[in-house]
């Protein structure tokens, strides 16, 4: 199941990044620059460390106090996004034990641990960890900046 839900999500991920009309990607040659800030592969991938997070142990009945951790958990995400440190982040509609996914651009998984282990959610136990390397389109990058030009309302 797990395996299931991490292959659907890259390939979604994927479908970000180049789903694109067939004019537009004829139009569309390689950018050296451009692969190069990215860090991207000659196949215009790189990897990239893929966070889980699933139920935790701990079970907050107390709807105030499990907003507070979520929206905590919400800024440390965006406090690592604006720091470049991950280029995609979400919630799973009805994902049962899988709650969010977390994609981090960080040199290692001891770094992605270490960030993911400062979690509200994760620190709470609500959140526990699942953590996997992930060879995804380098291009995810740019997807983080430009979804805030169409973000009518800010969660946070």
């Amino acid at each position: 199941m797990r395996t299931q839900i991490i292959l659907v999500i890259s390939m979604l991920l994927a479908t970000l990044c180049i789903g694109q009309n067939k004019t537009q990607s004829e139009a569309i040659t390689y950018d050296s620059t451009l692969a190069s800030k990215l860090g991207a592969d000659q196949f215009g991938m790189k990897e990239y460390v893929m966070v889980m997070l699933k139920k935790g142990p701990v079970t907050i009945n107390d709807a105030s106090e499990k907003n507070k951790i979520i929206k905590e958990h919400m800024k440390s995400v965006d406090d690592w996004t604006k720091e470049g440190k991950v280029v995609f982040s979400g919630p799973l509609v009805n994902g049962d034990d899988m709650q969010w996914m977390v994609v981090f651009e960080v040199k290692t998984t001891d770094e992605a641990q270490a960030l993911i282990n400062t979690d509200p959610g994760v620190t709470a136990g609500i959140f526990s960890t699942d953590m996997h390397l992930w060879y995804g389109p380098a291009a995810l990058q740019e997807v983080s900046p430009l979804n805030k030009a169409l973000e009518k309302k800010n969660f946070l």
